[in-house]
């Protein structure tokens, strides 16, 4: 029966996935090794992904390898960049990058260690899972003495979302109103994370802005003894809120809240972006006369802790899963947006990290950030490996983009 090329591919990894298995049968070792790389190789010469061509190389044995990677694929007629964004959405990415993709397991992942009360290390906002932390919430928001207290706004954040889609702002007593009547019939699943809003914030233009930063990361591998692996590029995207702040307790008639909190690359309502590059927040600090490279030091700070604690967890977890003892799977480069406020004293704050953030080009500037990142991450992954790659002009990022570009 004919099997198109990206099914056959698909099939080929799975059966590598079942080789590796803890629960795999010895004597059908050899017999799912030939089969998965039949199915890949039959990809490798007709799909338009280079996901199959490099799951088909790390699993030959390596006498066996080929002497480059991508050669022919990079001349094929199909957009290339696209292409290789597309493995970042791949099935076989690490199962556990959950804990931080979910903003509720993220704000436990973060809170499971006592916070640091230093400006320079905490970098992670205060927060409530609601409604299991209610009643500690409204102890120490609610009801309050100080009325202007109870007008503060918060940021409600559904537990899965993109681009601020799921998220709201909300006061004090609309939280209140919110759970009051809802508390005992609200549904675990439905969990939400309160948490504090940036304030006050450094603005760009009279407006608030986040900022994206890139992490590439591979997972360790215990089969093979390899470490894993993970890097922080200098190139990201600052994104503006499309109407100016007019502050934490102001009430606006010009703007809608929603417009002042969130920034709008992603919201997907027809809204144009307003994006820049780091190059351009840098020049932006230098100008106010403040140290970038003192606050970027920060955000690498804060990175590491992140992936540190993340790391840690999935070391202590007991049931490993074949992603991470297989080498395939865990040489493929997979790229997280990490999403940054900063605040009027130059101090990043994490908001949440996407797992899957969303790589293809919106705009020129976009397109040359988000190019040389992918192309970055793949040359760091030939590097983890000693792969030989060849990338045709298709890939290559345009002329005068900066890379390399990860510490």
């Amino acid at each position: 029966a004919y099997l198109d090329p990206e099914t056959a591919g698909m099939l080929g990894g799975l059966f590598l996935l079942r080789e590796s298995s803890s629960f795999r049968v010895s004597r059908n070792d050899e017999q799912s090794s030939k089969r998965a790389l039949q199915l890949l190789l039959l990809a490798v010469d007709k799909s338009y992904s280079p996901l199959f061509e490099w799951l088909y190389y790390t699993a030959e044995p390596k006498q066996q390898r080929g002497k480059t990677l991508f050669a022919s694929f990079t001349e094929r007629k199909c957009d290339i960049f696209l292409s290789f964004a597309g493995v970042n959405n791949s099935p076989f990415d690490d199962s556990d990058l959950i804990q931080l993709d979910d903003k509720i397991l993220l704000h436990s992942l973060m809170t499971r260690k006592p916070l640091s009360k230093s400006h320079s290390e905490n970098f992670w906002p205060i927060g409530f899972i609601l409604p299991d932390d209610y009643s500690s919430f409204s102890g120490k928001h609610v009801g309050s003495s100080n009325k202007k207290n109870e007008q503060v706004r918060w940021m409600l954040k559904d537990r899965a979302g993109y681009g601020s889609h799921g998220n709201r702002v909300a006061s004090v007593l609309e939280i209140y109103d919110l759970f009051f009547s809802e508390l005992s019939h609200t549904n675990p699943k439905d969990s939400i994370i309160c948490q504090s809003i940036v304030d006050p914030p450094m603005t760009i233009k009279g407006r608030k802005f986040s900022l994206r930063i890139y992490v590439i990361y591979f997972p360790p591998c215990k089969q093979n003894g390899i470490p894993a692996e993970v890097h922080l590029s200098s190139l990201g995207l600052v994104k503006l809120a499309s109407a100016v702040y007019d502050g934490e307790t102001a009430i606006t008639k010009t703007a809608s809240i929603g417009d002042q909190y969130m920034t709008n690359s992603g919201r997907g309502d027809g809204r144009s972006s307003d994006q820049h590059d780091l190059e351009y927040l840098r020049a932006t600090f230098e100008i106010n006369g403040l140290d970038y490279d003192e606050m970027w030091g920060k955000i690498k700070y804060a990175v590491r802790t992140v992936m540190r604690e993340f790391l840690e967890l999935k070391n202590d977890q007991s049931d490993h899963s074949a992603q991470r003892n297989y080498q395939p799977f865990v040489t493929i480069p997979k790229i997280l947006g990490f999403d940054f406020m900063i605040d009027s004293f130059q101090n990043p704050w994490l908001l949440e990290i996407n797992r899957f953030p969303g790589l293809e080009p919106r705009s020129n500037l976009d397109s040359d950030v988000k190019h040389s990142v992918i192309y970055d991450a793949w040359v760091a992954a030939a590097k983890r490996i000693d792969a030989p790659i060849v990338f045709g002009p298709g890939f290559c990022p345009p002329s005068g983009t900066k890379t390399f570009s990860l510490e």
